[in-house]
């Protein structure tokens, strides 16, 4: 359960600080965590299960 927590706390952060810096060069903020969770999905390279 701890690991869980700790990995949805980073996945997070990491769509926040990637929608900041990549909002910057005009990139849309939707398109970023649909990439995003496509990375992290189960499909994607991590293989988070969101069901």
């Amino acid at each position: 359960m701890t690991e869980l927590m700790i990995i949805s706390g980073l996945v997070l952060l990491i769509c926040i600080t990637s929608s900041k810096v990549l909002y910057k060069f005009g990139v849309p903020i939707l398109l970023i965590f649909i990439l995003l969770g496509m990375l992290f999905g189960s499909d994607g390279m991590v293989g988070i299960y969101f069901d």
